[in-house]
């Protein structure tokens, strides 16, 4: 007889009734024995969210070690345990809101996914219930290259209301870049005001949030080299003047081959 956690049986109820986020979902294998407590304990009722997904991970990484080929693990991919438990970890931060156990939960879904309806709920709960919390600038990073609508609002709303002004140039800064990923994949007029916006977002980010750090390197860098990027390496731009020396040591200039065919290969050590 399969043992099913307590917890689990009002996540599934209210996943049968909120159809919408959670179409089509998967549930997850359960292997963790049901726990012993008070309904209301936040704090076990995440932990034993924390070991099923601990536990799915453990299983799922095994199949994917032992996968035979390309396809098989491609299938595998597509059911990555965090797929599958994510909806459970949403109806835990919805039922307990505005708490730093659904800020554990919510992130932990942000952290997870990178793209998918699940995400953007996440999103759209941390900038509705959470804005305030400065650990959203590590959040905002991570979302730069979701490509969802929902995200950019996320994005946008958290820039807007953030009190903090790391938040908000962490937030400006992912905006910006995930506005131009996603201007690759719309038509031509809808890609030109992504693009308008990306641009007066990274100008925005070297003005008001030059010295505020990602990775450890300042925001205006990150800004400056988008903009570059954008600005100068698109194809069918001419490629920009370099310096350098040959494997003799002799110095040359790109511009000495226009006109004629070019490869450059960049390599390094590390």
């Amino acid at each position: 007889m399969i043992q099913i956690s307590k917890y689990l049986i009002p996540a599934l109820g209210a996943l049968a009734v909120a159809a919408g986020p959670v179409a089509g979902a998967t549930a997850p294998t359960l292997t963790t024995a049901p726990l012993v407590t008070q309904d209301d304990d936040a704090e076990e009722e995440l932990e034993w969210l924390q070991d099923e997904y601990s536990n799915a991970f453990s299983a799922w990484l095994g199949r994917l070690n032992a996968a035979k080929n390309d396809e098989a693990r491609e299938a595998l991919m597509v059911s990555h345990p965090a797929n599958e438990l994510a909806p459970l970890f949403l109806v835990f931060a919805r039922k307990h809101p505005r708490t730093d156990y659904a800020w554990v939960a919510l992130s932990w879904v942000a952290a997870q996914l990178r793209e998918g309806e699940h995400l953007v709920d996440a999103v759209e709960l941390l900038a509705r219930d959470h804005v305030a919390d400065q650990r959203l600038a590590d959040i905002c990073i991570s979302l730069r290259n979701a490509p969802e609508e929902g995200v950019s609002r996320g994005l946008r709303t958290i820039a807007e209301k953030s009190p903090h002004r790391d938040v908000q140039g962490t937030a400006s800064f992912s905006l910006g870049v995930q506005l131009r990923a996603r201007a690759a994949q719309a038509g031509e007029e809808a890609a030109a005001t992504l693009l308008a916006e990306f641009e007066e977002l990274m100008e925005l980010v070297q003005e008001n949030f030059a010295d505020v750090e990602m990775f450890g390197q300042p925001l205006d860098s990150w800004a400056s080299g988008a903009l570059f990027e954008h600005r100068n390496l698109q194809i069918g731009m001419p490629a920009p003047n370099i310096e350098g020396e040959d494997i003799d040591g002799v110095s040359f200039q790109l511009s000495d081959y226009r006109g004629k065919v070019v490869m450059l290969d960049f390599w390094g050590h590390w």
